[in-house]
């Protein structure tokens, strides 16, 4: 339909549209938010007022990002709201200046310890010993029972959907057979699903974001009042504060980044887990759908942070002693699978980078996208785990590219961090928005220069 795309959306690219809601003999034109991974409509009470619905009202903050468009619907004022999310993030993140792991855990964040400490074990994956880690159950957690036709409805959606896309329905045969090749699923026969003891089954949808297709496996899905997510622990933040590790990026001259490869699905499931992680595939043909197991850690499960930062911080714990330089790394270093640290000079940067990198291989975790405010620190490495800004940087040295930190942008040349601020779609009188954001500047100024 045509009209008017509302203020702070570019025509052909904003996830908005116009729409007509009907409501007896009340009528509402407006426009209608689209978002690909939400399973809810909501609608503000203006518009439940004027088509006289009955209904509990509810306050809700939503956010919807894409590319580098973010609108921001809230039932406060903006201003409001920014103080609001400020304070919870000073409730939150509070300054390293003590160590994190000093805290005294719940009974449930031990009980997921201990689970860890005593199931996990290496494993031998293609000539590599990689760590296999349990799921994080509750105590008394029920034996879960599932069969195939619980999401055989999911898995019919999702074909029909993908039957109107070809294009979709292409990146999503692309995305489960990416899978297969790696190992991470393996398909197994019916027979195997009739005598397992215990079997659960995830229905899967397609999301793209940032011009990126991702399969997202829903792990949260509710069945006869059972919900897999609901039945595991989360388990204690083992890693680093977000503020902490930002800090710290920040007190040298020589910075440098790397991220691990798929830092989840280099960690292996147990075989008694396997069978709660089930999922229903047929690559769009009309036979009787095969099943799979996933048997790495996927993206969705509550534990899944947790597990996989536990196995890192376990394989460099048990191949360095109390002090050094690769254990200090890891342990105030890294955001789950982020490793941004600075050092005072160029051969100490190699130094750890390189005994960093090693190390972590000999686990199963492949450092890539290696960036430095100095490109000689990393130039040795292969060029194919270098990223794409430090090798601009390495042949134009009047370039001065970003790489993702954190949320942030760091620019490597002028070692600067910054940020990209969005005010909120619907319209505000032009000195509130200025206002607005000298706020939002002064507060990410002060974290920034800190």
């Amino acid at each position: 339909m045509q009209g008017e795309a509302p203020r702070g959306f570019a025509r052909g690219e904003s996830p908005v549209c116009k729409v007509l809601l009907r409501n007896g003999d009340h009528t509402l034109e407006t426009y209608a938010i689209l978002d690909d991974g939400s399973e809810r409509t909501i609608l503000l009470q203006e518009a439940v007022q004027r088509l006289h619905l009955q209904g509990t009202p509810e306050s809700l903050t939503l956010r919807t990002v894409r590319q580098d468009q973010c609108l921001f619907v809230s039932t406060t004022s903006p201003a409001a709201e920014l103080f609001k999310q400020v304070e919870k993030l000073w409730q939150l993140e509070t300054l390293p200046y003590r160590n994190e792991k000093l805290l005294t855990r719940s009974r449930r964040d031990q009980e997921a310890m201990n689970l860890l400490e005593a199931k996990t074990r290496r494993v031998e994956v293609d000539g590599v010993l990689r760590y296999a880690t349990p799921l994080l159950r509750v105590s008394n957690m029920p034996i879960l029972t599932a069969q195939p036709e619980a999401v055989l409805p999911s898995l019919h959606s999702t074909e029909k959907r993908l039957g109107r896309d070809p294009v979709k329905a292409e990146a999503y045969q692309a995305e489960i057979m990416k899978l297969k090749k790696a190992g991470y699923v393996s398909r197994i026969s019916h027979e195997q699903v009739k005598t397992s003891k215990e079997s659960w089954f995830i229905p899967h949808h397609l999301v793209t974001h940032n011009g990126k297709n991702r399969i997202v496996f829903n792990c949260s899905y509710t069945y006869r009042d059972k919900n897999l997510n609901e039945l595991l622990l989360s388990g204690p933040n083992l890693g680093a504060s977000l503020l902490g590790v930002l800090l710290r990026f920040r007190e040298h001259s020589i910075a440098v980044s790397s991220d691990i490869k798929g830092m989840f699905h280099q960690v292996r499931l147990l075989p008694e887990d396997r069978s709660l992680l089930r999922f229903l595939w047929r690559d769009l043909q009309k036979d009787q759908p095969s099943v799979y197991e996933w048997q790495v850690l996927p993206f969705g499960t509550t534990c899944s942070p947790c597990c996989a930062i536990y196995a890192l911080q376990r394989h460099v714990h048990d191949h360095t002693h109390p002090g050094d330089a690769v254990r200090e790394s890891i342990e105030n270093h890294f955001y789950v699978d982020n490793w941004l640290q600075s050092f005072p000079t160029p051969d100490r940067a190699q130094d750890v980078a390189d005994k960093l990198r090693g190390l972590l291989l000999e686990g199963g975790f492949e450092l890539r996208q290696w960036a430095s405010s100095m490109p000689d620190v990393i130039g040795h490495l292969p060029k194919e785990i270098r990223s794409e800004s430090s090798e601009q940087l390495r042949n134009h040295t009047d370039m001065d590219p970003q790489e993702p930190a954190l949320g942030l942008r760091w620019s490597c040349h002028s070692d600067t961090l910054r940020y990209k601020s969005r005010l909120a779609a619907r319209a505000l009188p032009c000195h509130h928005e200025n206002h607005l954001q000298d706020q939002v500047s002064d507060i990410v100024a002060v974290l920034l220069s800190s």
